[in-house]
């Protein structure tokens, strides 16, 4: 079983990637993580843009090495993957080439706990 895991690194999101390593049978572990990381939106392409794109792929790649290290030892293989663009935009295409889809980041646009 193909298992999609987005993942912005947040309590959310491990808290419903453990959950998914609980759950399923350890022969159906297959795991990708994704991240998605937003898209440089100003139309400048001065250093600025720059600074962000490195800071924006260390940040991914250190996002994506604790989750996979938080599951490697339950899982069969775990791939790394992140993408740019609106992460609902991305994981909702993404979602077909996978039996499971498991998503648990809040994102920005989230509700506060007072609004729960």
């Amino acid at each position: 079983m193909r298992v999609l895991i987005a993942t912005d690194g947040s309590d959310p999101a491990n808290t419903a990637m453990r959950a998914a390593v609980r759950i399923l049978n350890p022969e159906d572990r297959h795991f990708d993580l994704l991240c998605v990381v937003p898209a440089w939106n100003a139309k400048d392409e001065t250093a600025r843009r720059k600074r962000y794109e490195e800071r924006i792929c260390r940040e991914t790649a250190n996002i994506l090495e604790r989750a996979k290290a938080a599951i490697a030892a339950d899982a069969v293989d775990v791939r790394r993957k992140s993408d740019t663009g609106s992460p609902a935009a991305v994981i909702a295409s993404k979602t077909g080439d996978f039996d499971l889809t498991v998503i648990g980041a809040l994102g920005t646009g989230s509700r506060s706990e007072a609004d729960r």
